[in-house]
Formats: C-alpha cells, sequence, structure tokens
C-alpha cells in the first residue's frame, strides 16, 4: 500500500510540475510544428549573428549584438509558447498577449522576404570589395538585418498572438549600448536637448561623437534620437543638435551626408565663449581641447599669427583682429600612410573664431576617407543646375 501511494505521489508531483506531458489535439499538434519550424529558423539565425559578432568589431560587432538580443528574445518566446501548449507550464516572459492577426502576418512575412533577398544581394556585393568600402557595406547589411530580427519579432507576434509591439518599439537594451557622456574629449556631458524618451535603436559608433564613416542619414537618426534638419541639399547639409556621445563643448553638429556613401564630414560647432579683449579665455579653451585631441590624434600642425601689415597688433587687440580674420589661431591634423588617423580620418581641422570683441568659439571639422566621393557628388549637383 505504501509503495502505491508512493507512485501516486510521484504522479501527482510530476503533473504539478509540467513535466508531464498532456495529449495534444490536432490543432495543437499543428500549432507546435509550426513553432518548431520557426524555432529552428530563429536559432539558426541567431548562430549567425553570434557569428557576426564573434568576427567583427565596431558598428558592425554593435549592430550585431543588437540583433543578438533581439533574437534571443525571439528564440525564448517559441520555446516557452512550445512548453506551455505542451505542459501546461506557465509563460515566464510577461508581455502583453495579443490576438493573432493572420492577415498582418502575410503583410510582414512579404517584407521578410523581400529584406531578405535585398540582404542577400548587398553580402554578395561586399564579397566584391575590400576595406572601407567593404566595411561600409558589411555595416548596412548589419543595420538591415537587425531590422529584419524586429521585422520577424513583428511576424511571430502577428502569427501567434506572442507579444504586443508598437510601432515605436525598438531592440532590447544592451549593455554598453545606451547614449553615453562619454566622448575623444575632456569634461564630456549630456546634451543641454532633452533626452529622447524611446529607446534608441542603434549604439553609438566607435568615432568622433559616436559617429563614424559612411552612415547613412536614417542611421545617424535611429542613433542620436533626432530628426537631422536639412540646411543646403545641394551640399547634402545637415544639422544635429544632440550627437549620438555629446560632448557640452560643442552645441551642434553639421554633418554632410551623401545619399551613396553616407557621412562623410562632421563639423562641430562649439559653445560660446566668453573672453576679455586679449583672448585669455579662448587660447586657454582652445589649448584645452586641441590637447585632448592630441592625445587621441597625435601632434599636429599649428598656425598663431597676425596677418603681416594689420593694424590690430596690439596684445589687447587680439579678439578684434581674429574677429577681422586678420589673425588665425588653428590646428590640423593629416592622415599618411605612415601615421594614418583613426576612424577612418582623412583629416582633422580646429579653427578659432570671434564673433566680436568679447565673444568666440572653437569650429572642429573632421573630414573621413571618403570625402572625395561626397566632393564629386556635390560638384555633380552644382553643375546639374548650369
Amino acid at each position: 500500500m505504501k509503495k502505491i501511494s508512493m507512485c501516486c505521489a510521484v504522479v501527482v508531483l510530476l503533473a504539478l510540475s509540467g513535466c508531464f506531458n498532456k495529449e495534444l489535439t490536432p490543432e495543437e499538434k499543428t500549432l507546435v510544428n509550426a513553432l518548431r519550424v520557426d524555432l529552428v529558423q530563429t536559432k539558426q539565425e541567431l548562430s549567425s549573428a553570434n557569428a557576426t559578432a564573434a568576427s567583427y568589431g565596431g558598428l558592425i560587432k554593435l549592430l550585431a549584438t543588437a540583433r543578438v538580443e533581439i533574437l534571443k528574445t525571439n528564440e525564448a518566446l517559441l520555446e516557452q509558447r512550445i512548453q506551455a501548449i505542451e505542459s501546461g507550464t506557465k509563460i515566464k516572459i510577461e508581455l502583453s498577449g495579443v490576438e493573432p492577426n493572420e492577415a498582418l502576418a502575410a503583410s510582414l512575412l512579404n517584407e521578410i522576404t523581400a529584406t531578405k533577398s535585398e540582404v542577400a544581394s548587398e553580402k554578395a556585393e561586399a564579397e566584391q570589395y575590400g576595406g572601407l568600402i567593404k566595411a561600409l557595406k558589411l555595416s548596412t547589411v548589419a543595420t538591415r538585418e537587425q531590422t529584419l530580427a524586429m521585422l520577424e519579432q513583428r511576424y511571430l507576434s502577428a502569427k501567434y498572438g506572442l507579444v504586443q509591439l508598437g510601432t515605436t518599439q525598438s531592440a532590447p537594451t544592451i549593455p554598453g549600448a545606451a547614449v553615453t557622456a562619454s566622448a575623444p574629449f575632456p569634461e564630456a556631458a549630456q546634451p543641454s536637448q532633452p533626452a529622447p524618451t524611446e529607446q534608441l535603436s542603434i549604439p553609438p559608433a566607435e568615432g568622433p561623437f559616436g559617429l563614424a564613416a559612411g552612415l547613412s542619414k536614417d542611421e545617424i537618426e535611429a542613433m542620436s534620437g533626432e530628426k537631422l534638419t536639412l540646411l543646403n541639399d545641394q551640399k547634402n547639409l545637415y544639422t544635429l543638435q544632440s550627437a549620438p556621445k555629446p560632448n557640452k563643448s560643442f552645441e551642434q553638429l553639421a554633418l554632410i551626408v551623401s545619399p551613396t556613401v553616407g557621412l562623410c564630414q562632421i563639423r562641430a560647432i562649439g559653445v560660446t565663449i566668453k573672453s576679455n579683449s586679449f583672448g585669455n579665455q579662448l587660447q586657454s579653451s582652445f589649448t584645452e581641447m586641441k590637447d585632448a585631441l592630441t592625445e587621441v590624434y597625435g601632434k599636429p600642425l599649428e598656425i598663431d599669427a597676425l596677418i603681416p601689415g594689420s593694424i590690430w597688433k596690439e596684445p589687447k587687440e587680439w579678439m578684434m583682429s581674429l574677429n577681422r580674420k586678420e589673425r588665425y589661431l588653428s590646428a590640423g591634423w593629416s592622415s599618411t600612410s605612415a601615421k594614418p588617423l583613426k576612424n577612418n580620418l582623412s583629416g582633422i581641422e580646429m579653427e578659432a573664431r570671434a564673433t566680436g570683441g568679447d565673444n568666440g568659439y572653437y569650429l572642429l571639422q573632421y573630414t573621413f576617407n571618403n570625402w572625395d566621393s561626397c566632393e564629386a557628388e556635390e560638384k555633380a549637383k552644382a553643375r546639374s543646375s548650369l
């Protein structure tokens, strides 16, 4: 009798623990089979994303890492739905459920199929190149693959009612992927503009202000959470108030973003510096920023000169001569084959400017290695209007 009671207890415990599978209805079997097909595909994509993250660095690695996090969520949702159907185990991921939507699922599946075709084509094209061009094209592929993972998450939601996804939902949080105050300059801080309320879908890149050569307009907007404002269509010139990695020494960025080769130049406009007529405060701030850049990019070529014949030659007329463009204070870094600049930069220019006898600022310009292509495109646009 004791043996029988013990067996019954074990059976009860198994049933309560969810380890004792129930008999599935034909409809449930069909659903589980469909879930398993999607689970196998998700696992394959997760393996591919992990391989990409392990093989690359910089922006491609960050994008692949974001994709991994999305695919892990997809995998967990599918596995727990299968477990819930087969054993009755309570789903552990607490997310708002929705009813399946076959029409939406079909529409998303068409979009997924088209996106996969584009990704395959872009991957094949990237293999035809090397160096910088290949890196830029692979960054585009990684961005599209991240978008694909999010489309698949919406598809699973519509197909199985797994999770409620709003149109503004973005990638899961990735350690270190949020906007930070870190920058290649001292005393970095959060931007003066209010931080965006939505989580960013692409983490900052490794370059200046969290930007990198070749980033598209859409990628920059996804990183910053802000729409770029077009200043000059002929020059592909846009303004950005809040950089992915902001620095309190600068109040605005002007970006040249080509529709074909992406970001090729950053112009950072410094905050206004109140200075005496001798220019002491402006010169001190300029030197501090120049020294910080020197630590990152090496020693620059410096110019601190007054134009011969200028009437503004007295020490107390320093700001006035700068304002009249008869004095120059600048520093420049150039990339060479022997000492290439990091972050795919071809050059950096820094220049002090005055807006009056007692106010000034400095302008910092980063030019990337793809500048020649951007410049050629700009000239072509100018010629097209003649």
